[in-house]
């Protein structure tokens, strides 16, 4: 770390020592790295990666608020107060219990700390704010207020009305200790920027800044550009209609009952299709749709697991959507799905491990269908598929041929002549 970020992190950690945030720690079980994060106004802020601090923790299912919902609950009202939570989630103390394991270090002779309050990063912080503030204003969200973590919207028909309003909430705030940032507050507007867009009393509008996005946005020329692009676009999709059929080229090639999968795996010796059990519940589905069955499959190793079940769904791969069988393992693997040769038969396709695109044919009519770069295909075999013992595609014939190449141009019927067809 360089020496004048270092001698910013050691400001902001006197800082919160100050203020009571953190505390020196003796013994900790788990340590995470700070993150500097320098601000629009040139200041730095210490963030904490809890990278392997979250990966152990269950996930709070508290709901949340729906944003739109919110936004569309804001609008159309004549007076509006806006106010934010100052320090938000360090408002909130940390289980005594759980202190010991949001231990951070801090190079150089700086030290070992740990958080008393709750802070940013932290896997469940959004959603433990969230109740409190549930809990604090029950009686008067959705009437007077809207919520969301520690964005505060007051909301009323009237000039009159709205100083009333405004009284009851701040009673509430004063009667619970929570505080508000004076410098990110307005009061009695007419308009205001809430969760990232500007709410009136005529609806709802696109932000200045998000609009000045729009205006200078370049093409996007990588995957992590294109990325960006559909976040963005999803951002403002209450002004666009018919938006899934707009971007649907940019969208991944694989579905699995019209769930999005973000890893295709091709294993070219393969004759089922295997899914894990984790992808299973990502689906929507459990062990109770599973069809019972007492096959064993053999992994890459060849040893022999059994299955839990098998499952039917509908696979959209490219333009094509099939009913498709895969057995459930119960697979720690890294990948999501794995194609098998059932489906590819039944779809005329070649999956093609060397340029990630599939190749559909119908009859004499041969199309490639390249993938997003946003799908991962990964391979557990040859760059090949070995033609030896393989019944024909639909639509091919293998006959005299050693193997099937899929190239840029199509796909290459490779003869046991060395010649190509």
């Amino acid at each position: 770390m360089k020496a004048e970020i270092l001698e910013e992190v050691k400001k902001e950690i006197e800082k919160m020592l100050s203020a009571g945030f953190i505390r020196p720690c003796r013994y900790a079980e788990w340590i995470s790295s700070i993150v500097p994060v320098e601000k629009k106004d040139g200041r730095w802020r210490v963030a904490i990666d809890f990278w392997d601090l979250n990966r152990a923790t269950p996930k709070d299912e508290y709901p949340m608020p729906v944003a739109e919902t919110l936004i569309n609950a804001a609008a159309g009202h004549k007076v509006l107060s806006f106010m934010d939570g100052n320090a938000g989630y360090n408002q909130i103390f940390m289980a005594p219990e759980d202190i010991h394991k949001t231990a951070f270090r801090v190079p150089g002779s700086v030290g070992l700390f740990e958080y008393v309050v709750m802070t940013f990063g932290l896997k469940n912080a959004g959603a433990t704010y969230q109740r409190a503030m549930n809990y604090i204003f029950h009686d008067l969200i959705g009437k007077l207020v809207e919520i969301y973590i520690d964005d505060v919207v007051v909301k009323s028909v009237s000039v009159e009305g709205h100083l009333e309003d405004l009284r009851h909430i701040l009673d509430r705030t004063r009667k619970f200790g929570l505080r508000m940032n004076p410098k990110k507050c307005a009061f009695g507007v007419t308009a205001g920027q809430f969760l990232g867009f500007l709410v009136h009393e005529r609806g709802i509008e696109i932000g200045l800044k998000s609009q000045e996005a729009v205006r200078t946005m370049k093409p996007p020329t990588t995957k992590k550009e294109l990325q960006s692009l559909i976040g963005k676009i999803n951002f403002v999709r209450r002004f666009i209609s018919n938006l899934s059929g707009r971007i649907e080229p940019f969208m991944g090639l694989v579905k699995t009952n019209g769930q999005p999968v973000g890893r295709m795996l091709v294993d070219t010796g393969a004759a089922v299709n295997i899914m894990p059990y984790s992808m299973l519940r990502r689906l929507g589905c459990s062990s109770a749709d599973l069809i019972k069955t007492n096959v064993t499959l053999n992994d890459f190793n060849g040893q022999a697991s059994g299955t839990q079940g098998v499952l039917n769904v509908d696979l959209t791969v490219g333009r094509k959507t099939i009913p498709t069988t895969f057995f459930i393992v119960d697979s720690k693997s890294t990948y999501a799905v794995l194609l098998g040769r059932d489906w590819i038969h039944a779809n005329c396709c070649i999956p093609s491990t060397m340029h990630q695109c599939l190749i559909q044919w119908d009859g004499d009519d041969v199309e490639v269908v390249h993938a997003d770069d946003s799908i991962e295909v990964s391979i557990a075999g040859m760059n090949i598929w070995d033609s030896e013992d393989q019944e024909p595609l639909s639509g091919v014939s293998l006959d005299g041929c050693d193997r099937i190449e899929v190239t840029k141009n199509g796909v290459r019927l490779v003869l046991s002549t060395g010649l190509v067809e």
